[in-house]
């Protein structure tokens, strides 16, 4: 570097997006890494390090970085060290003021790992790198969006888990959190009854111990009064959802009919103007067409005939026709039909079933019962730890080692006692989450059929969202995508009439057969979590909303 060069005098300035495009681009202790090598390598002079997390797709968001063109155009510094271009701009505006500050002389140098901008150099190049960290942003933003909209169109609430909700790891559909949905249910329950206000119902939730989920920047407090009141309002919770002005049937269990919806809102002074819904279709929204992809919808025709002065409806089911699809009809009995034929496939032996449920709730029994015993056992790998730290504080308090060395040592030591506990505490959970969702898949493999064939239309379309994530009718035939667990129990022997059941004997785990097919079902469940829970609820819930 020449004489001239090494006289400059650099802002280090490191960025990434506070909003996800930290996996798209190095983290900042990775800018901050190469920036060091490069600052030793050529000998530069760092008057000040600054370091960002905030987005750069909008001109006026990034304070420490208005801050930065501040001290250099007061003339503490002249020259820019950063990792990248786009770490200065990704928009037109900050674009132009930074390429006048380097065109004028006011920033003498931009300097990368790359290549090195001065203000001699031709404006086009600078220019259209600019433009190319400019354009990235709008793809970004056009492919987003496009994927929100078609998630949207699949019937998937396609942003954040509201209170309640978790979202599914295989299939990305929002899907009953076990531990809130629950208690939210009771507070729309205490709700209906007209007896508490909202602040009232506020404190009688958070006693009950619902507390928010835990996340990366904390989490695990109480629900606010603000946040009950938004979920009082919300139509989200009947299992429908708003998205570019239009009301879209979800995929997702409601928590309460749209009926004790309206209920609320009158107690809460808030009349629903809805206009009401004259028909039930059950499985509109349920499926997609195999042609185009869009939603199927349902219409209900009313033929009268005068001869004998009767009438009768009719309900059909068929592509909403968005993308120019021609809408091939099928009736409501023809969809439900096929539903339950594969329904029937996979059902279980209801002695099987209770045996393995049994089976289930001994085993944590008796993990309750071992965690008793080992509460104040601490782990080999933990006791190692305990005894570093010991030695390490007798250490400093001797006077061995300096009080920034043992900050450092403590800190690493605390890492991994937080590393092991957190491991044992998601074994532990990931344990009891797995042996929960084989009871679920037992209880809905035993009763689903039953309960699809004398429900009422709301608990049919519960048991269909349940039994399959993915529905697709083309021509008239339905593809049903069901769960690997539910594709193994088609291969077990399928239940017997009553007088060929096997009789409520002695059933204990010792069965050979029994154990096996149960220890199938472990291996399929574990790879999906809460897969049956939308069934569960609606079960402890006894009701869901499905009218169109």
């Amino acid at each position: 570097m020449s004489s001239k060069a090494q006289s400059l005098k650099f802002i280090q300035y490191v960025r990434k997006s506070s909003q996800g495009e930290s996996r798209q681009v190095a983290s900042l202790e990775d800018q901050e890494k190469i920036l060091r090598e490069l600052i030793a390598k050529e000998s530069l002079t760092i008057v000040q390090r600054l370091s960002e997390s905030q987005s750069a797709k909008e001109p006026g968001i990034r304070p420490i970085y208005q801050s930065m063109l501040d001290a250099i155009q007061a003339g503490k510094a002249n020259a820019i060290l950063v990792w990248h271009l786009d770490r200065l701009s990704r928009n037109p505006a900050d674009s132009g003021v930074l390429q006048w500050l380097l065109q004028s002389g006011v920033i003498k140098c931009i300097k990368t790992p790359e290549r090195e901008y001065h203000p001699e150099d031709h404006a086009l190049l600078m220019a259209v790198e600019s433009s190319m960290a400019n354009q990235y942003v709008r793809d970004l933003k056009r492919n987003v969006y496009r994927g929100v909209k078609e998630k949207a169109e699949r019937g998937s609430y396609p942003y954040k888990a509201k209170a309640g909700y978790i979202v599914e790891t295989v299939t990305r559909h929002h899907i009953a959190d076990l531990i809130r949905f629950g208690l939210l249910r009771m507070a729309w329950e205490d709700m209906l009854t007209g007896l508490y206000s909202v602040p009232q119902e506020l404190e009688r939730l958070n006693a009950k111990g619902y507390r928010l989920p835990r996340t990366k920047n904390g989490g695990n407090k109480p629900m606010s009064r603000s946040s009950l009141y938004r979920l009082f309002v919300d139509p989200f919770y009947t299992g429908v959802f708003e998205f570019e002005g239009r009301t879209i049937q979800g995929n997702h269990p409601p928590l309460v009919s749209k009926e004790e919806f309206a209920r609320v809102q009158r107690i809460l002074g808030r009349p629903l103007r809805e206009k009401p819904q004259k028909y039930q279709h059950p499985y509109a929204g349920l499926a997609r067409c195999g042609v185009c992809g869009c939603q199927i919808t349902a219409e209900t025709h009313v033929k009268t005939y005068k001869q004998h002065g009767t009438s009768r409806s009719y309900t059909y089911y068929h592509c909403t026709g968005r993308k120019g699809c021609t809408k091939h009809s099928v009736t409501e009995a023809d969809m439900e039909g096929q539903i339950k034929d594969s329904l029937e496939g996979c059902r279980l032996d209801p002695f099987f079933a209770d045996w393995a449920i049994d089976v289930l709730k001994r085993e944590e029994a008796d993990q309750s019962k071992l965690e008793q015993i080992t509460e104040h056992t601490v782990p080999e790998a933990l006791q190692t730890i305990y005894r570093r730290l010991d030695r390490l504080y007798a250490m400093r308090e001797d006077g061995e080692i300096s009080k920034e060395d043992f900050l450092t040592r403590k800190a690493k030591h605390q890492a991994d006692l937080d590393t092991l506990t957190e491991a044992s505490h998601q074994a532990t959970t990931k344990t009891t989450r797995d042996r929960q969702t084989l009871q679920n898949l037992l209880t809905f493999a035993r009763d689903a059929y039953t309960e699809f064939t004398t429900g009422s239309p709301e608990r049919k379309r519960q048991v269909a969202l349940s039994f399959a994530p993915s529905y697709v009718l083309t021509q008239g035939t339905l593809t049903i995508s069901t769960h690997p667990a539910l594709d193994l129990i088609r291969t077990f022997e399928p239940p017997k009439t009553p007088d060929q059941q096997i009789g409520p004997g002695d059933t204990d785990a010792l069965d050979s057969t029994w154990r096996t097919m149960l220890d199938q079902l472990r291996k399929v469940v574990t790879c999906a979590e809460q897969a049956f829970s939308h069934y569960i609820c609606a079960q402890h819930t006894g009701h869901t909303g499905s009218e169109q």
